[in-house]
């Protein structure tokens, strides 16, 4: 299983910690540790999976277009003017099974699934998100307030069998922050979600064609102040 670790300055700087770990069980079932927030709500059933890369559960949609498959909160586990900073290690798929074709992927904390949508003005949102046939295949950054959005290109690729890190940061209480794997991917201070609005988090992936699409699931942290 992939670990995330923060320094002493960033674990004593919060009040509250939360952690979804993805454990198996002699790598045959799938253990979700909740600590410190709510037990995220399962859009099917993950499949343990274990790689070079590391141990995830591994999320897989139906064959019919525009279904989504991955983890979102249900309840309200963050909101902006708590500071929050979610960090997940997501491992995209091989290329045999489909790697990065015909899908939407979604790291996000936001008011509701932002599945269905590149950028959901409707939504209070803060995430990174790739789409395979959204220009080029890098992450992109979106914020959202509720009536209109903002989009950044990371320029940083998104690629079939490989793990990431994948950071939003709302520490900043005039901006957002984006990181993956460690790597500073961009900041947006416009548009951003309301600061009292209740945000859980999402992590998904979602068909754009008739073909299974997956993504596995490490780890989801989330801390707030």
């Amino acid at each position: 299983m992939s670990i995330i670790r923060l320094d002493r300055a960033q674990v004593s700087s919060r009040q509250r910690e939360g952690l979804w770990s993805v454990l198996l069980d002699d790598q045959t079932a799938i253990v979700v540790s909740s600590q410190g927030m709510a037990s995220p709500a399962l859009a099917g059933t993950g499949t343990p999976r274990v790689n070079a890369r590391g141990r995830f559960a591994r999320h897989a949609t139906d064959i019919v277009p525009q279904t989504w498959r991955g983890w979102s909160s249900v309840a309200t586990v963050a909101r902006r003017d708590w500071g929050p900073t979610l960090r997940v290690v997501i491992d995209t798929a091989d290329l045999e099974e489909g790697g990065l074709a015909d899908l939407r992927l979604w790291v996000a904390l936001s008011s509701g699934s932002p599945a269905g949508f590149d950028s959901p003005s409707s939504l209070h949102l803060a995430g990174l998100r790739f789409r395979s046939d959204d220009g080029p295949a890098t992450w992109k950054a979106v914020v959202s307030d509720g009536e209109e959005s903002e989009t950044l290109d990371t320029s940083i690729a998104a690629e079939p069998a490989h793990d990431y890190e994948l950071e939003v940061d709302l520490s900043d209480a005039n901006a957002a922050t984006f990181h993956v794997n460690g790597t500073f991917a961009g900041r947006l201070k416009v548009h951003l979600p309301g600061p009292a609005a209740g945000l859980g988090v999402h992590v998904l992936v979602e068909n754009l064609t008739a073909a299974i699409r997956s993504f596995g699931i490490a780890q989801v942290q989330l801390l707030t102040r």
